[in-house]
């Protein structure tokens, strides 16, 4: 039979066309070209990102959630009474000072030995805003409320002067 360019009696050249090159599927065999039909493509899959920077991710989606999920749980099981005003943690026997004034009072702590102590509580009444639980003849009534709707927690001081008011 001799020599043939017909790919039926020699495998090594291609039926038509230019041959092949090096490492490549023959005629649109990926990556030479167009995927055939029913050939899947060769190779690894491509790669946007590196496996350090997915952990990373995953770490940090992670974190996020968990401060998410702490916040929540602090919201909803006690952390405004680590932020509660002085006024609403004032126990009898404590003192307090007026750092606003008196149309708008912003009550702070103070030692009931210094200067500026300017009440000492006599009465707290938890869960209300009832002024008229204090006796107006012998208290100053200071009462303050703070939460949400759901939430609300209001507390009233019966005040005892420690200084003339004038």
């Amino acid at each position: 039979m001799g020599n043939s360019l017909n790919s039926r009696t020699n495998p090594q050249q291609p039926a038509y066309g230019y041959p092949p090159h090096q490492g490549q599927q023959p005629y649109g065999g990926y990556p030479g070209g167009p995927p055939a039909q029913g050939t899947p493509p060769q190779g690894p899959p491509p790669q946007n990102m590196s496996g350090g920077k997915k952990t990373f991710l995953a770490v940090r989606n992670i974190v996020i959630i968990v401060v998410a999920l702490g916040a929540l749980a602090g919201l909803k099981f006690g952390w405004d009474k680590i932020f509660e005003s002085d006024a609403k943690a004032a126990s009898v026997g404590d003192c307090l000072q007026n750092k606003g004034s008196n149309i708008s009072p912003d009550m702070a702590s103070a030692d009931c030995s210094s200067s500026p102590a300017e009440y000492k509580v006599a009465e707290v009444h938890d869960d209300t805003t009832e002024t008229d639980l204090c006796d107006a003849k012998k208290y100053v009534a200071y009462t303050e409320t703070s939460g949400s709707r759901k939430s609300r927690t209001s507390v009233v001081l019966c005040l005892t002067p420690m200084k003339s008011t004038g």
